[in-house]
Formats: C-alpha cells, structure tokens, sequence
C-alpha cells in the first residue's frame, strides 16, 4: 500500500515503510552514511537566509524536504517536527538548512523499520500517545 510494510501478529499490526526509506538514501547518494540518534539537533538554530549566507540547490533541498514530508505524515511521527521545522526554509535554504536535513535522512538510516504500531487490546481501552518530537527546542515560533 503505498509503499508501507504492513507487518500482523497476534499481538499487534505494525505500519512502516523501509523500502521507501532505502529507495530515498539511494535517491540522495545517502546509502553508505553514518546513521544519527535524533532526526534534528536540539536547539537548532535555524533561520531564514542572510543576503550573506550561500543558498544551497532548491530543488534538492524541496525534494529531500517532500519525500520527508510523505514519510512523516505516513508512519513516521518521530520526524513530523524535524520536517516541519525544515519546511518553513523551502523558498530559500542555505547550506546550513540542507545539512539539516540530511541529518533527518542519517536518521532515518538507523531506523528504517521504525513505524506505527497499533497492539490489540482484549479490553478495548482506547491506545494513547505521548510525544515530544521537537525535543523541547522550538526557538523560532
């Protein structure tokens, strides 16, 4: 479905999307990269491009940021903000925003099985969700 596993056991359905994961680091020359343990650096300082900062590719930058984006919205929650964040930069990233998101791209090759998992319940008690993806560290809003 869309490039999503779909993985079912007895105890629980698992959703992820692997192949899209490697098929993006092959797309962006990424396969052999040294994987990342969070997809964004906390206290990022991220701005919009000084006239003296060097832009970087804009349609790379914008394709790295739509594959992140299908994949965030899919079944990868843990970088909904990292992505959102590097988002507001489309219309003019720098170098600095580019490696940024390549960061978020590191990650995702240390967690390519990663995804929603939704575990049966014999009581039928709704699930809950904690998050804090943004790692407490929203300096620009």
């Amino acid at each position: 479905m869309l490039g999503m596993k779909i993985e079912k056991t007895s105890e629980h359905i698992k959703l992820y999307q692997k192949c899209d994961i490697t098929e993006i680091l092959e797309r962006f020359g990424m396969t052999d990269c040294n994987p990342v343990r969070t997809p964004i650096e906390a206290h990022t300082p991220l701005q919009k491009a000084p006239d003296d900062d060097q832009l970087c590719n804009q349609k790379l930058y914008q394709s790295v940021i739509g594959l992140l984006l299908y994949a965030a919205t899919a079944t990868r929650p843990d970088i909904v903000h990292a992505t959102h964040f590097l988002g507001q930069f489309l219309a003019l990233p720098t170098e600095t925003h580019l490696v940024a998101a390549k960061r978020v791209l590191w990650y995702l090759k240390g967690t390519p099985t990663m995804g929603i998992r939704y575990n049966y319940d014999s009581n039928n008690i709704p699930f809950w969700v904690y998050s804090d993806s943004s790692v407490a560290s929203n300096l620009t809003a």
